[in-house]
């Protein structure tokens, strides 16, 4: 009865240090699993940073590309008030020479 008690007695300290070594490995995985999650929710933010950095580069250039068209225009009108100076000149040129 004695061996018996001795037998379970070690049967229990073998479970005990088994509880205890799976209760370590939950424990571990836990503090993996929260680092885990901590990492993706970093990645998720620096990509949600990073999508609004683009959002933003991408109006510029539209606003860009508008002001280099509104550019553009107002070169043609110039280049149109040019042309209609240089045609009065040479009319009062013209006039000036012909007194």
């Amino acid at each position: 009865m004695v061996a018996a008690i001795k037998v379970v007695g070690g049967s229990m300290s073998r479970v005990n240090e088994v509880v205890a070594s799976i209760a370590a490995a939950v424990e571990e995985q836990s503090s993996t699993t929260q680092e885990i999650a901590h990492n993706i929710q970093e990645a998720a933010d620096g990509n949600q940073e990073m999508s609004r950095d683009i959002a933003d580069v991408s109006q510029a250039a539209m606003k860009t590309g508008e002001m280099t068209r509104q550019m553009f225009g107002e070169a043609e009108d110039l280049q149109e008030v040019g042309v209609s100076l240089g045609k009065h000149v040479e009319t009062f040129l013209g006039s000036v020479r012909a007194a």
